[in-house]
């Protein structure tokens, strides 16, 4: 159970690698009093069933909140595969998962549609998730060490490097985890001056996530679920547990196979 802070799956895989477990506790602790302060966000528009908001900050700040109707760990499979990803979120162009330190920790690259006039954009973020004392589900990712951190993913010539300040996932299921009401945070800083246009367009692009996973769950259902998970209302009456998810990454993949590594490297 999440009876810690990062509450791991069997204790033999530390939940996150060393190096990365302060900034990491860091960016959670963050995410989740961004997600608490609502009255912080201005609302800026209703679309598709989601409600976006906007606050002032260093960066892009965002939030989008509404319903998705499919189980927690539906929804958290949409968002961890990458595949899926490439086909619901109309921005990302090519994404890879190059490394995976254990149940709950992973490394994505990410590459963005180019929109003229602008240079292109990629990122490479650490993604973690957990449970808490709740009951959510919380999935939390940014560009470690402001993007100076990870020597394996180098920047590619021609390509701009942004960088994820942080952003995440709070899902709170409800009844009988019918569905989930979700948030989502993005603090991104997507380096150089970009066209008000264009700011514009990532604004209300990256909240309606929330609406293209729901659709896309709509349409492709529960892919890569296992018998007797998601379709089965006795699975489905269960309160959420860490054990749930704790396949779901490193049974995924993004463009290749890989090996799951160890923890300090």
């Amino acid at each position: 159970g999440a009876d810690g802070k990062h509450a791991t799956i069997d204790g033999s895989v530390p939940a996150v690698p060393a190096v990365h477990a302060a900034e990491m506790e860091r960016k959670l602790q963050t995410l989740l009093a961004e997600y608490r302060n609502s009255d912080a966000w201005q609302l800026s528009f209703e679309k598709n069933g989601v409600k976006g908001f906007k606050k002032g900050g260093s960066g892009l700040m965002v939030r989008g909140e509404g319903r998705i109707m499919h189980h927690p760990l539906a929804i958290f499979r949409a968002v961890v595969d990458l595949q899926r990803k490439t086909r619901y979120d109309p921005d990302l162009e090519y994404a890879e998962r190059i490394k995976v330190y254990g149940p709950q920790t992973c490394v994505d690259y990410m590459r963005f549609r180019q929109v003229w006039p602008t240079t292109q954009r990629d990122m490479c973020n650490i993604i973690h998730w957990t449970v808490t004392e709740e009951g959510w589900l919380v999935i939390c990712g940014y560009t470690p060490f402001g993007g100076k951190g990870f020597d394996f993913c180098p920047e590619k010539k021609g390509i701009v490097r942004a960088e994820a300040i942080v952003a995440g996932w709070i899902l709170r299921p409800i009844a009988e985890n019918a569905g989930c009401d979700a948030t989502y945070i993005v603090q991104t800083d997507l380096k150089g001056t970009l066209p008000t246009s264009i700011m514009a367009m990532v604004a209300e692009n990256q909240p309606l996530a929330i609406a293209a996973i729901s659709k896309d769950l709509d349409e492709f259902g529960d892919e890569g679920a296992l018998p007797g998970e998601t379709s089965d209302p006795d699975f489905c009456a269960k309160p959420i547990a860490m054990e749930m998810f704790a396949d779901t990454i490193p049974r995924s993949v993004g463009h290749r196979p890989f090996d799951v590594i160890s923890a300090d490297a």
